[in-house]
């Protein structure tokens, strides 16, 4: 399979504006918060995307718009179908593989453009796409069976009808996510913040997606808790060929967990690149300033972590210029005048700067942030 082929996902400009109404004296105002402004990266099968940034920057808005949880206000997102043959021989089910088959037939162009997708369609399409949410308490029906909620996804898209082809379905992907036929009998405030988030994991996997947008999944959870997590999303990741968005804060988590990397500031990607070009040779200020404050396991390590100054700007009132300018310590003139190209500075990696050749951000190999 071609480099081209191998692409799942396909972004394109994305754009997410939300209209403000501003209240004056005599008269209001409406302003667009750009939540998300010109995006564009690819997603490859079987490959994860993590997506970093600070609270605001709208990481957990390119991954909703990525599944029309909103719709775009402008750009594509374009889901490459190619494969099909694939996704009918693994699923598992007389039902599933049939469901599978009248999905090839209605999308047989190839590549389908979700930004566009009519709702009868979208809907039929969604089992190709799948969610798990950052809290693992608020996200499950406290009146419903662990059962009953990891078997949602197959009844409300009509995958499967038949009970115990449903029940067969549900228990399999529970052992996967390490539950056991107990747990499908009890309701979700029996359970720790743990076992809550595998049952998410089976919940969104249940479907047999292609693609699953990871949002904050493990932040609420506890440090050794969070390792089991990411230990089960890459062990089902190979067994079972899914992509994913992995949105995060934690640098650590993320360089362990994903094969990219794209860093977010005020709506917009400022560097994208493979996780050990990113951590090792970040081309971009704030990434260097973001890897600089990941705290070292060696307590003799330096430790000195890059202070900006000032808050993240607001998304109505964003700088001109690069929007990273008014906290950059190596900002210029040029820098709060024009807005800097999207450009590739090596292969596969790139980023937002003007001057990213005169930085030198190259860290040691043994500050490597996973161990």
């Amino acid at each position: 399979m071609t480099a081209a082929e191998n692409i799942l996902i396909e972004v394109k400009d994305l754009q997410v504006r939300f209209p403000i109404r501003k209240k004056k004296l005599f008269s209001s105002e409406i302003k667009q918060l750009r939540a998300v402004d010109g995006v564009s990266f690819d997603i490859k099968r079987g490959e994860t995307v993590g997506l970093v940034g600070e609270s605001g920057s709208g990481k957990t808005t390119v991954g909703r718009a990525i599944l029309r949880a909103i719709d775009p206000s402008d750009g594509e997102v374009v889901f490459h179908t190619n494969g099909h043959d694939v996704d009918i021989a693994q699923a598992e089910g007389e039902e599933l593989r049939k469901f599978r088959q009248h999905m090839n037939m209605v999308f047989s162009e190839g590549s389908v453009n979700l930004s566009s997708l009519a709702s009868d369609r979208l809907r039929l399409f969604r089992s190709r796409m799948s969610l798990v949410f950052q809290d693992p308490y608020s996200s499950l029906n406290p009146r419903m069976t662990v059962r009953d909620i990891i078997a949602e996804p197959l009844i409300a898209s009509g995958m499967m009808k038949d009970r115990q082809a449903i029940d067969d379905r549900v228990r399999e992907i529970a052992a996967r996510c390490k539950l056991n036929l107990e747990h499908l009998r009890r309701f979700p405030h029996a359970f720790s913040g743990g076992q809550r988030q595998r049952i998410c994991i089976a919940r969104a996997l249940v479907s047999r997606p292609d693609f699953v947008v990871c949002d904050e999944s493990v932040s609420a959870l506890d440090v050794s808790i969070q390792a089991e997590i990411v230990n089960l999303l890459k062990d089902l990741q190979k067994e079972m060929g899914v992509a994913f968005l992995f949105i995060a804060h934690d640098l650590s988590v993320v360089a362990q967990m994903s094969h990219r990397v794209a860093v977010m500031y005020v709506g917009k990607f400022v560097e994208y690149a493979s996780t050990e070009q990113l951590f090792f040779a970040p081309r971009h200020p704030y990434t260097h300033a973001l890897l600089s404050a990941i705290p070292r396991a060696d307590p003799d390590a330096e430790f000195n972590p890059i202070k900006l100054q000032g808050e993240i700007p607001n998304p109505l009132d964003a700088p001109s210029g690069c929007r990273f300018h008014s906290r950059c310590p190596f900002a210029r003139e040029r820098c709060s005048q024009e807005a800097p190209e999207w450009r590739e500075v090596d292969i596969e990696h790139f980023v937002a700067c003007h001057f990213t050749e005169e930085f030198d951000f190259s860290r040691q190999k043994g500050q490597e942030p996973r161990e």
